[in-house]
Protein backbone atom coordinates (compact mmCIF):
# COMPACT_ATOMS: atom_id res chain seq x y z
CA UNK A 1 0.00 0.00 0.00
CA UNK A 2 1.53 3.33 -1.07
CA UNK A 3 1.90 6.45 1.01
CA UNK A 4 -0.47 9.19 0.08
CA UNK A 5 0.49 12.79 -0.56
CA UNK A 6 -1.43 13.91 2.51
CA UNK A 7 0.53 11.50 4.74
CA UNK A 8 3.85 12.73 3.33
CA UNK A 9 2.81 16.32 3.95
CA UNK A 10 1.81 15.52 7.55
CA UNK A 11 5.10 13.70 8.18
CA UNK A 12 7.03 16.62 6.72
CA UNK A 13 5.16 19.05 8.98
CA UNK A 14 5.87 16.90 12.02
CA UNK A 15 9.58 16.70 11.23
CA UNK A 16 9.73 20.46 10.68
CA UNK A 17 8.14 21.09 14.07
CA UNK A 18 10.49 18.62 15.76
CA UNK A 19 13.48 20.25 14.05
CA UNK A 20 12.39 23.69 15.26
CA UNK A 21 12.01 22.37 18.82
CA UNK A 22 15.49 20.82 18.72
CA UNK A 23 16.99 24.05 17.41
CA UNK A 24 15.46 26.01 20.27
CA UNK A 25 16.76 23.44 22.76
CA UNK A 26 20.26 23.61 21.27
CA UNK A 27 20.21 27.40 21.52
CA UNK A 28 19.16 27.20 25.18
CA UNK A 29 21.91 24.70 25.98
CA UNK A 30 24.52 26.81 24.20
CA UNK A 31 23.47 29.79 26.31
CA UNK A 32 23.81 27.71 29.50
CA UNK A 33 27.25 26.48 28.41
CA UNK A 34 28.39 30.05 27.71
CA UNK A 35 27.13 31.15 31.13
CA UNK A 36 28.91 28.29 32.90
CA UNK A 37 32.14 29.02 31.01
CA UNK A 38 31.95 32.66 32.09
CA UNK A 39 31.36 31.68 35.73
CA UNK A 40 34.24 29.19 35.62
CA UNK A 41 36.58 31.79 34.15
CA UNK A 42 35.54 34.30 36.81
CA UNK A 43 36.10 31.73 39.58
CA UNK A 44 39.56 30.87 38.22
CA UNK A 45 40.52 34.55 38.15
CA UNK A 46 39.20 35.08 41.68
CA UNK A 47 41.18 32.09 42.95
CA UNK A 48 44.46 33.76 42.00
CA UNK A 49 45.50 35.93 44.96
CA UNK A 50 46.28 39.52 44.04
CA UNK A 51 47.24 42.64 45.94
CA UNK A 52 44.67 44.87 44.24
CA UNK A 53 41.08 44.91 45.51
CA UNK A 54 38.84 42.28 43.96
CA UNK A 55 36.35 43.37 41.32
CA UNK A 56 32.79 43.90 42.47
CA UNK A 57 31.43 43.43 38.96
CA UNK A 58 30.03 45.94 36.52
CA UNK A 59 28.71 49.18 38.06
CA UNK A 60 24.96 49.60 38.24
CA UNK A 61 23.25 51.72 35.64
CA UNK A 62 21.20 53.74 38.14
CA UNK A 63 23.01 53.50 41.48
CA UNK A 64 21.36 54.71 44.66
CA UNK A 65 22.68 57.81 46.33
CA UNK A 66 25.25 57.10 49.07
CA UNK A 67 24.60 57.60 52.75
CA UNK A 68 21.83 56.76 55.19
CA UNK A 69 18.33 56.97 53.74
CA UNK A 70 15.82 59.40 55.29
CA UNK A 71 13.66 57.98 58.06
CA UNK A 72 16.24 55.56 59.46
CA UNK A 73 16.97 55.55 63.17
CA UNK A 74 20.12 57.48 63.94
CA UNK A 75 23.13 55.36 64.93
CA UNK A 76 26.41 56.24 66.59
CA UNK A 77 29.50 54.56 67.92
CA UNK A 78 28.93 52.99 71.34
CA UNK A 79 30.50 54.62 74.39
CA UNK A 80 33.73 52.81 75.38
CA UNK A 81 33.40 50.53 78.43
CA UNK A 82 36.46 52.08 80.09
CA UNK A 83 38.59 55.24 80.00
CA UNK A 84 42.38 54.83 80.16
CA UNK A 85 43.29 58.50 80.45
CA UNK A 86 41.57 61.88 80.64
CA UNK A 87 42.49 65.17 78.97
CA UNK A 88 40.94 68.59 79.51
CA UNK A 89 39.87 70.88 76.67
CA UNK A 90 39.63 74.24 78.51
CA UNK A 91 37.75 77.25 77.24
CA UNK A 92 39.71 80.16 75.79
CA UNK A 93 39.98 83.23 78.01
CA UNK A 94 38.40 85.42 75.34
CA UNK A 95 35.71 84.88 72.72
CA UNK A 96 37.41 84.08 69.39
CA UNK A 97 34.70 86.07 67.60
CA UNK A 98 34.43 89.36 69.48
CA UNK A 99 37.07 89.15 72.23
CA UNK A 100 34.51 89.22 75.07
CA UNK A 101 34.66 87.37 78.37
CA UNK A 102 33.79 83.63 78.18
CA UNK A 103 31.71 82.00 80.95
CA UNK A 104 31.63 78.21 81.30
CA UNK A 105 28.17 76.62 81.09
CA UNK A 106 28.85 72.87 81.20
CA UNK A 107 31.34 70.09 80.48
CA UNK A 108 30.59 67.29 78.00
CA UNK A 109 32.62 64.16 77.34
CA UNK A 110 34.14 63.15 74.02
CA UNK A 111 35.87 59.82 73.57
CA UNK A 112 38.74 58.92 71.25
CA UNK A 113 39.74 55.32 70.62
CA UNK A 114 43.24 54.90 69.22
CA UNK A 115 45.94 52.29 68.75
CA UNK A 116 48.62 52.44 71.46
CA UNK A 117 52.24 53.02 70.44
CA UNK A 118 53.87 49.66 69.81
CA UNK A 119 57.54 48.76 70.16
CA UNK A 120 59.06 45.35 69.40
CA UNK A 121 59.71 43.14 72.42
CA UNK A 122 63.13 41.47 72.22
CA UNK A 123 63.45 38.21 74.13
CA UNK A 124 66.83 36.57 74.72
CA UNK A 125 66.70 32.80 75.08
CA UNK A 126 69.74 31.40 76.85
CA UNK A 127 69.94 28.06 75.08
CA UNK A 128 71.74 25.43 77.14
CA UNK A 129 73.81 23.00 75.07
CA UNK A 130 75.27 19.71 76.21
CA UNK A 131 75.96 16.18 75.08
CA UNK A 132 74.94 12.66 75.97
CA UNK A 133 77.48 10.73 78.05
CA UNK A 134 76.34 7.46 76.50
CA UNK A 135 76.29 8.18 72.76
CA UNK A 136 77.99 11.57 72.57
CA UNK A 137 75.07 13.17 70.76
CA UNK A 138 74.75 16.95 71.00
CA UNK A 139 71.66 18.00 72.98
CA UNK A 140 70.16 21.49 72.92
CA UNK A 141 67.53 22.96 75.21
CA UNK A 142 64.40 24.65 73.95
CA UNK A 143 61.88 27.08 75.41
CA UNK A 144 58.20 26.72 74.48
CA UNK A 145 58.08 30.27 73.08
CA UNK A 146 60.96 29.74 70.63
CA UNK A 147 60.05 29.62 66.94
CA UNK A 148 63.36 28.13 65.82
CA UNK A 149 66.38 26.19 67.10
CA UNK A 150 68.79 28.18 64.90
CA UNK A 151 71.89 29.68 66.55
CA UNK A 152 74.98 31.53 65.42
CA UNK A 153 74.46 33.68 62.32
CA UNK A 154 70.75 32.79 62.29
CA UNK A 155 70.17 33.42 65.99
CA UNK A 156 67.88 36.43 65.42
CA UNK A 157 64.39 35.10 64.69
CA UNK A 158 60.92 36.58 64.23
CA UNK A 159 58.41 35.89 66.99
CA UNK A 160 55.13 33.99 66.70
CA UNK A 161 52.85 37.04 66.88
CA UNK A 162 54.73 38.81 64.10
CA UNK A 163 54.70 35.67 61.95
CA UNK A 164 50.99 35.16 62.57
CA UNK A 165 50.16 38.74 61.60
CA UNK A 166 52.28 38.50 58.46
CA UNK A 167 50.64 35.22 57.42
CA UNK A 168 47.20 36.73 58.00
CA UNK A 169 48.07 39.79 55.91
CA UNK A 170 49.52 37.69 53.09
CA UNK A 171 47.03 34.86 52.78
CA UNK A 172 43.80 36.43 54.05
CA UNK A 173 44.20 40.01 52.77
CA UNK A 174 46.50 39.45 49.78
CA UNK A 175 49.20 41.90 50.94
CA UNK A 176 52.56 41.27 49.18
CA UNK A 177 55.68 40.61 51.23
CA UNK A 178 57.21 43.96 50.30
CA UNK A 179 54.28 45.85 51.79
CA UNK A 180 54.20 43.52 54.82
CA UNK A 181 57.84 44.43 55.48
CA UNK A 182 57.02 48.13 55.16
CA UNK A 183 53.96 47.82 57.42
CA UNK A 184 55.88 45.99 60.15
CA UNK A 185 58.61 48.63 60.15
CA UNK A 186 56.24 51.62 60.01
CA UNK A 187 53.64 50.42 62.51
CA UNK A 188 55.72 48.34 64.92
CA UNK A 189 59.35 49.28 64.33
CA UNK A 190 60.08 45.67 63.36
CA UNK A 191 62.70 45.66 60.61
CA UNK A 192 62.89 42.58 58.36
CA UNK A 193 63.35 42.23 54.61
CA UNK A 194 60.52 40.80 52.45
CA UNK A 195 62.49 37.58 51.96
CA UNK A 196 62.48 36.95 55.71
CA UNK A 197 58.68 36.94 55.79
CA UNK A 198 58.56 34.74 52.68
CA UNK A 199 60.95 32.17 54.18
CA UNK A 200 59.00 32.15 57.44
CA UNK A 201 55.82 31.52 55.44
CA UNK A 202 57.48 28.61 53.68
CA UNK A 203 58.54 27.06 56.99
CA UNK A 204 55.01 27.51 58.31
CA UNK A 205 53.58 25.89 55.18
CA UNK A 206 55.91 22.91 55.48
CA UNK A 207 55.02 22.51 59.14
CA UNK A 208 51.30 22.62 58.37
CA UNK A 209 51.26 20.45 55.27
CA UNK A 210 48.41 17.96 55.05
CA UNK A 211 49.10 14.65 56.73
CA UNK A 212 47.12 11.57 55.72
CA UNK A 213 47.28 8.75 58.29
CA UNK A 214 48.41 5.33 57.10
CA UNK A 215 45.55 3.09 56.07
CA UNK A 216 43.19 6.05 55.80
CA UNK A 217 43.51 7.49 52.27
CA UNK A 218 40.45 9.64 52.86
CA UNK A 219 41.88 11.22 56.00
CA UNK A 220 43.00 14.83 56.11
CA UNK A 221 44.64 17.16 58.55
CA UNK A 222 42.80 19.96 60.24
CA UNK A 223 44.20 23.47 60.02
CA UNK A 224 43.06 26.53 61.95
CA UNK A 225 43.81 29.25 64.46
CA UNK A 226 44.50 28.07 67.97
CA UNK A 227 45.71 29.66 71.17
CA UNK A 228 44.93 30.21 74.83
CA UNK A 229 44.73 33.13 77.21
CA UNK A 230 46.27 33.22 80.70
CA UNK A 231 44.68 36.09 82.62
CA UNK A 232 44.94 39.25 80.54
CA UNK A 233 48.04 38.17 78.62
CA UNK A 234 47.57 36.53 75.25
CA UNK A 235 49.91 33.55 75.28
CA UNK A 236 48.50 31.98 72.15
CA UNK A 237 49.06 32.65 68.50
CA UNK A 238 48.02 31.52 65.09
CA UNK A 239 48.87 27.86 64.92
CA UNK A 240 48.21 24.75 62.96
CA UNK A 241 46.42 21.57 63.88
CA UNK A 242 47.51 18.27 62.42
CA UNK A 243 45.33 15.68 64.10
CA UNK A 244 45.64 17.77 67.29
CA UNK A 245 46.42 21.42 68.03
CA UNK A 246 49.91 22.86 68.38
CA UNK A 247 50.97 26.41 69.12
CA UNK A 248 53.47 28.22 66.91
CA UNK A 249 55.88 28.39 69.82
CA UNK A 250 55.89 24.62 70.35
CA UNK A 251 58.43 23.77 67.70
CA UNK A 252 56.10 24.26 64.75
CA UNK A 253 58.40 26.55 62.77
CA UNK A 254 61.62 24.56 62.99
Amino acid sequence: MGVTLEELAAENERLRAENATLKRRVAELEAVVAQLKARLSEAERAAKRQAAPFSKGEPKGNPKSPGRKPGHVAAHRAEPPRVDRMQEAPLPKQCPGCGGVVVEDRVEAQYQVDIPPVEPVVTQFNVHIGHCLQCGRRVQGRHQQQTSDALGAAAVQLGPRALALAAEAKHELGVPYGKISRLMETAFGLVACPAAWARADQRLARAGRTVVPEGDPGGAAECGRVGRRDGMEDRGSHGLAVGFHHRVGDGLLD
